[in-house]
């Protein structure tokens, strides 16, 4: 304690204990734990800091990324006392090439954007406790090319400042990009999204930017501010912490073209690893002006996995949908309301035109080169659920069912006999349908995941080997029909993830796209009770980020619902990979009547009480309040654990804003 007080005093001569209060300094030393974290060996976290003043508000500043001069003062001693290590981006480097032993519980430490407080109030703290720290500089702000209203004209870092900071030998400085702090305009409903990864939108001509005039803005940016920061600092920078943590593979793969060989995001997902350095590096935001002990946690949080349940519902944007641009964005607004009132974590929004509800994609709710847009809808939907509602946006998409346009190519490219299904063993199908997801990709960069349905799987009456059934044996003795589901089984799985690779380039790499495969329970128990479905699942669980086990309302109400839901638990309990399950009701049967939401409840909450975490229904009507929400709330929202618990009434208000830090 005495040494907190004598450090402050001789940097901030009292300023800083005047303004808090000894008996605050005291409290916070005398009311820190031990540590408890213990960060693995040869990883490291990743703390991500903004601005640092004096005055800064608990839960109610202007900035909610600025953190408080005493709070980062503390934190830095509670660092020293409770034997967190920080370290350099050069000794990290050094690890992962095995010339350095990285000390346990390493940390990095990031301050981002280069306001004028990384001189008068960072760096001396740096100095006096000896830390490395890597600062990201958005050099348009530094050199006033680019107008900034968070800090002003003189709220930025000289040069000469930042040149006595590279002779401390403890600060090394990466590019935050020159002009790519900002939203651009990503869709014509005028939403502002993360201009690194966006394809800006010309509303005069109704049309994006191309990808070749995108990809020279982004390598332009980036070589301009690394060519800055070199040419005033005289040292070439090597790092580009990226602004939001937008960023995907396609934008490291142009930083590694300009000499940028390592990226920053913003993912409170995994730790880093020394060994693992041409992945993006993920790092912690820091916010809401925490104390020591809360900074703590949220790193234990990441290194011992803590999720909350999977609750989720599948909207279909054929509902959203109107030719009227104001009745669409009522019926928008609808829908928010509804996902924010059922307080879930997930949304699967069907991205595909689907009249007769046969899961066939004729048109499609983005741009592509394939197939007719029938609005440019999915993007608008998918960030006003993210950035308003806070929810997971994952994209429900076929694989192989797919009409074309062109009735020629089509017939061409299906499977025989089979007129609305590609053929997945012909490249140029593969190629159609890589390119269909590419172009999702690139219009919607910040998916949480996407949602493959079982309907596409190839069956045995789709015949697409040259072996048929009757007599033939295939080598090593198998028959031609096991060879057949064999075949079959490798040839969709490769499929899914070819096109889904495409896909993922694309997508941010702070969200990590999963891929999620649905599954029909079969209808009868003792299918179920088999160790076929046991071992399929197993499978599927270890080759699918999540696997989603869709329960037809038939299947339940037919037999006896409480023993059929018992079985299904067993089994889903049982899974070495259970968090990854998901039992998904649907919410129509067969004759498209509505299940009773107090029915789809009472399933839900059967489940619930036998240990299922993952819970879900399809489709939500929100325009007609199908399933009825007062019944299906207490089945699939989130307030049923009391830490997540959210005021049921809650209204969205709309916004195309940028929302991220």
């Amino acid at each position: 304690m005495r040494r907190l007080i004598i450090r402050l005093t001789r940097i901030f001569n009292m300023r800083v204990i005047s303004s808090i209060g000894l008996i605050a300094l005291t409290h916070w030393a005398y009311a820190a734990p031990d540590i408890t974290i213990q960060i693995p060996k040869n990883q490291f976290a990743v703390l991500a800091f903004h601005d640092i003043r004096e005055d800064v508000i608990p839960d109610a500043d202007r900035d909610p990324y600025a953190m408080s001069t005493a709070r980062l003062a503390h934190f830095f001693d509670w660092i020293h006392e409770h034997h967190l290590h920080p370290v350099s981006l050069q000794q990290i480097i050094d690890a992962g090439n095995n010339r350095y032993q990285l000390p346990d519980n390493a940390v990095l430490l990031t301050f981002d954007d280069g306001p004028e407080s990384n001189f008068s109030t960072l760096f001396p703290l740096l100095k006096s406790y000896r830390y490395p720290a890597l600062l990201a500089l958005e050099t348009g702000w530094i050199t006033g090319d680019v107008p900034n209203n968070a800090f002003g004209k003189e709220g930025f870092v000289t040069w000469s400042q930042l040149r006595e900071m590279r002779d401390s030998g403890l600060v090394e400085f990466a590019t935050h990009t020159h002009d790519l702090h900002k939203g651009i305009l990503a869709n014509p409903q005028g939403n502002l999204e993360p201009a690194a990864l966006t394809r800006l939108y010309d509303s005069k001509t109704n049309s994006y930017e191309s990808d070749a005039h995108y990809a020279d803005r982004i390598k332009h940016d980036l070589a301009l501010s690394s060519g800055l920061i070199e040419k005033n600092l005289k040292v070439k920078p090597r790092a580009v912490v990226w602004p939001y943590g937008a960023m995907n593979d396609q934008t490291r793969e142009i930083a590694n073209s300009v000499g940028l060989p390592f990226s920053f995001s913003l993912d409170d997902d995994r730790i880093n690893d020394v060994q693992n350095m041409s992945l993006p590096i993920s790092r912690l935001l820091v916010f809401n002006n925490p104390t020591a002990v809360q900074l703590e946690q949220q790193m234990s949080n990441v290194i011992i996995r803590k999720t909350s349940p999977q609750r989720s519902v599948l909207v279909r944007l054929d509902d959203v949908y109107d030719p009227d641009p104001v009745k669409q964005e009522t019926n928008l607004s609808k829908l928010l309301d509804r996902i924010k009132a059922l307080n879930i974590r997930s949304v699967y929004l069907r991205a595909f035109y689907d009249p007769h509800g046969d899961g066939v994609a004729s048109q499609v709710y983005f741009p592509n080169r394939y197939l007719p847009m029938r609005a440019d809808l999915f993007n608008r939907v998918a960030w006003q659920l993210r950035t308003r509602v806070g929810v997971d946006v994952y994209a429900e998409l076929p694989i192989l069912n797919f009409a074309l346009p062109n009735s020629l190519e089509q017939q061409r490219l299906a499977i025989q006999g089979v007129p609305d299904r590609l053929n997945p063993s012909l490249p140029e199908s593969v190629q159609i349908i890589g390119g269909i997801y590419e172009d999702l990709g690139k219009n919607t960069r910040s998916l949480s995941g996407v949602l493959i349905n079982d309907h596409d799987a190839l069956t045995d009456a789709e015949n697409l080997s040259r072996c048929v059934a009757g007599g033939k044996v295939l080598e090593g003795g198998e028959s031609c029909q096991h060879g057949i589901t064999q075949e079959k089984v490798k040839l969709f799985t490769s499929v899914i993830d070819t096109v889904t690779a495409r896909l993922r380039h694309y997508q941010n790499s702070s969200n990590r796209l999963k891929v999620v495969r649905s599954f029909s329970v079969p209808s009868k128990l003792d299918a179920i009770d088999s160790e076929s479905f046991a071992q399929t699942l197993t499978l599927l669980t270890q080759h699918y980020n999540e696997v989603m086990l869709v329960v037809k309302p038939d299947t339940v109400s037919n037999q006896n619902a409480e023993k059929f839901l018992k079985t299904l638990a067993r089994q889903v309990v049982q899974q070495p990979w259970q968090e990854q399950i998901t039992v998904d009701f649907q919410a129509q049967d067969e004759r498209h009547s509505w299940v009773d939401g107090a029915v789809l409840k009472g399933w839900m909450q059967t489940l619930q009480q036998l240990g299922v975490r993952n819970l879900a229904y399809f489709p939500d009507d929100f325009l007609h309040d199908q399933p009825a929400f007062s019944a299906v709330f207490g089945g699939i929202s989130l307030n049923q654990f009391p830490a997540f618990y959210k005021e049921p009434t809650a209204k969205v208000t709309m916004d195309r804003k940028v929302v991220s830090p």
